[in-house]
């Protein structure tokens, strides 16, 4: 019985842990696509962009930034025999403060969250990929203001 509830306990608190990083506060941020290997052709990176920095406007979240606080998606892709690999990640990088006897100023990745995957169509799933990892960051940026 013991076991049991131990085995329960566990797996409902991870059901509801909170992300280790922190989107308190966060009103604007410098956003960029870094497109490695190519894996966007220069018009899908256009609408891309413009897409997804309606989204951060829609949420609130401005797009220039006089801070350093960068949000960054990362597209990395290999091409394999018949399918293609594929890793994304949208990261946010800032500036941050710590509270030490002296202030301490650092850089400081206050979000993270990767997908990699390995698909023979591509674009589809591509898309797919970065809309589950922006819908993930304005979620919790929602959920934390």
């Amino acid at each position: 019985m013991r076991i049991l509830f131990l085995t329960f306990f566990i797996f409902s608190s991870g059901l509801f842990a909170l992300t280790p990083f922190s989107l308190e506060s966060l009103s604007s941020v410098n956003f960029k696509i870094l497109n490695k290997n190519k894996a966007l052709d220069e018009k899908t990176y256009i609408q891309l962009s413009k897409k997804i920095e309606k989204k951060l406007h829609d949420a609130g979240i401005q797009t220039q930034s006089k801070s350093f606080a960068n949000l960054l998606l990362k597209i990395q892709s290999v091409k394999l025999d018949k399918t293609t690999v594929y890793n994304v990640s949208l990261t946010l990088v800032e500036d941050v403060s710590i509270p030490r006897d002296e202030e301490v100023k650092a850089i400081a990745i206050t979000f993270s969250k990767s997908d990699f995957f390995e698909t023979t169509s591509p674009k589809e799933e591509l898309l797919e990929s970065i809309d589950f990892l922006l819908d993930d960051f304005l979620t919790q940026h929602k959920e934390e203001n």
